[in-house]
């Protein structure tokens, strides 16, 4: 029994033996199997890897030679250019050179062109600057023709072709003597109605021509009769007085100036007056003054002592047809910041000074009445006292400045009262009858 028993026993050790080694064998070639495909896994993903790593070394070859090629291509392209450029290059610059030598032959030829105008326009300028400067009286026959010339670089066509022969051959004089009337002037001209019609224009440059030198001629016969006074009143022991004015030299030695300028001066002793012009100074005299009792009359009169007959002067012209509102004057005197201020005690140089030419300002009658005239200036002068006032177009006397009447209000400084010439015409010449002498103006 136990031996059977044994025998299955050992029957079922020697099954389950078998059985186990089964199973062994079983897990054994599973894990065989699942290392097979995880070697197989790896191979395959190395083999995916150096696939892909050779795909990218194709490729990166593949850029190389085409990098390579277009390179060569380049070469060859730019070679083949500068070889066309090089045979093409000799014949360009001889182009170049022959345009180069053409366009400063060219510019040469403009520069002597431009050199040539300019050259005749500069002289053009001066002929042209020639006659301008030239009064008319001095003007030559050649003046004359450069005169119509330019008149007519201006003109018409017609202006250009008119026929002024005949004022062409004429110096200034003889122009001014046929100029005294448009229809006399005219009357040399050629026959046709353009040769009028242009001589009508000459007439009118020439009388405007005519009227500027005649103003510049009457400012300049004005600012020579204008003179300064000087007064010196000497005192003991202090500061001297040292006045200064203006005054007129209206014919042989007299000198009119205002009255409120010489009020207070005594001759004699310790003063001194003095005139000056043509850069020297003349001792002077009163020979009558306004009476304070005529307050529209502010006006004294000096006589130059021993003076020489090459510095006496012909009667100056005064105005004798009215006033009219708003007229063009000229104020003719000497502006504070010019006045020669040396100090008396400086004998050297006091007696040194020369004489300063006066100035001119521009104004106009604002108003005027049977007692009064009002004259207003551009600016404010500050001028001396004794200054006096020209009518512009002709240079005849009109007026002296007068003091300003006594009044609570301020008057601008640039408005002048004056003493009408009527007034100053008749008290000259009756100061002159009483000291026995021959009258200025009838």
């Amino acid at each position: 029994m136990d031996t059977g028993h044994d025998q299955q026993h050992h029957h079922h050790q020697h099954h389950h033996s078998k059985n186990d080694e089964k199973e062994i064998n079983k897990d054994e070639s599973i894990k065989e199997n699942v290392k097979n495909d995880s070697d197989n896994k790896d191979e395959n993903r190395e083999n995916n890897s150096q696939e892909q790593h050779k795909k990218c070394e194709d490729s990166l070859k593949a850029e190389k030679s085409e990098e390579k090629t277009e390179v060569k291509k380049s070469e060859e392209h730019s070679s083949v250019v500068e070889i066309n450029k090089n045979q093409d290059e000799p014949e360009g610059d001889q182009d170049e050179e022959e345009n180069n030598e053409k366009g400063e032959n060219e510019d040469q030829a403009q520069n002597e062109q431009n050199q040539s105008s300019s050259s005749k326009n500069n002289e053009n300028q001066s002929q042209q600057h020639e006659f301008e400067r030239k009064p008319i009286i001095d003007w030559t026959t050649e003046n004359t023709k450069q005169w119509i010339q330019s008149k007519k670089s201006i003109g018409t066509q017609n202006d250009k072709d008119s026929d002024t022969t005949d004022f062409e051959n004429r110096n200034g004089i003889s122009l001014l003597e046929i100029s005294k009337s448009k229809d006399t002037f005219k009357s040399y001209a050629g026959d046709s109605k353009h040769d009028r019609a242009f001589s009508s224009l000459l007439y009118d440059d020439l009388k405007e021509k005519v009227e500027v030198l005649s103003k510049q001629k009457l400012k300049k016969d004005i600012v020579n009769r204008v003179a300064m006074i000087r007064i010196l009143k000497k005192k003991y022991m202090i500061k001297h007085d040292l006045i200064f004015g203006s005054g007129l030299r209206v014919g042989r030695d007299l000198i009119l100036t205002s009255s409120h300028l010489m009020s207070g001066i005594k001759e004699g002793g310790s003063t001194l007056i003095e005139v000056g012009f043509e850069g020297q100074w003349f001792k002077a005299t009163i020979l009558d003054v306004s009476s304070p009792e005529e307050p529209n009359t502010d006006c004294a009169l000096l006589q130059i002592k021993d003076l020489q007959d090459k510095f006496t002067v012909e009667t100056y012209p005064i105005a004798n047809k009215g006033y009219e509102l708003l007229k063009d004057v000229i104020c003719c005197s000497f502006p504070f910041t010019r006045v020669p201020m040396v100090s008396p005690s400086d004998h050297k140089n006091f007696s040194s000074v020369v004489p300063p030419e006066p100035s001119l300002y521009h104004g106009h009658i604002s108003h005027f009445d049977d007692d009064i005239l009002e004259i207003s200036l551009s600016g404010d002068p500050g001028v001396c006292k004794g200054g006096l006032i020209f009518n512009l177009n002709c240079g005849e006397l009109c007026a002296i400045i007068r003091k300003q009447p006594n009044s609570q209000q301020s008057v601008s400084s640039n408005v002048l009262f004056c003493t009408r010439y009527q007034t100053i015409s008749a008290w000259v010449n009756t100061a002159l009858k009483k000291l026995q002498q021959p009258p200025l103006w009838e």
